[in-house]
């Protein structure tokens, strides 16, 4: 695991994370890293005035796949592996979420993250079906 933020690009990082984030980003102690969930614009819906994120299609199987998210803050004991703006997987429901400003973020123990990723588009969610006798509930 690799972060693909170059040395002399992590300022800059730094920066399109606070601007995205629009807050103090958050500063985990020890061994846990901040990060902020990845969700395709596509599965932004309105219903009642109101922002949903609904996926295409909901399964049991959705609920253990793991996830893209950036990492917006990270303790000191965490390894040197990925740093603040790098796109990461996770496990589905590892960790903690709070409001942190108006955003929902999750704490996680740094050895929980499975990859870097170059881009979150490299991890397509949408690309998983369930297999055959899984339950499978659409979504309209």
């Amino acid at each position: 695991m690799t972060s693909y933020i170059l040395p002399h690009e992590r300022e800059q990082a730094r920066e399109m994370v606070t601007s995205l984030m629009g807050c103090p980003l958050p500063e985990p102690l020890g061994n846990f890293i901040a990060v902020k969930l990845f969700v395709e614009e596509s599965h932004i819906k309105k219903i009642a005035g109101r922002e949903l994120i609904v996926p295409p299609s909901a399964s049991c199987a959705d609920r253990t796949r793991p996830h893209p998210a950036l990492v917006i803050g990270k303790g000191n004991a965490v390894k040197d592996d990925y740093v603040l703006g790098d796109f990461i997987v996770i496990p589905r429901h590892q960790g903690v979420e709070l409001s942190w400003y108006g955003h929902t973020v999750r704490f996680l123990e740094g050895d929980k993250t499975y990859s870097v990723l170059q881009s979150p588009e490299e991890f397509h969610l949408s690309e998983f079906e369930p297999t055959r006798g899984e339950d499978h509930v659409s979504v309209q």
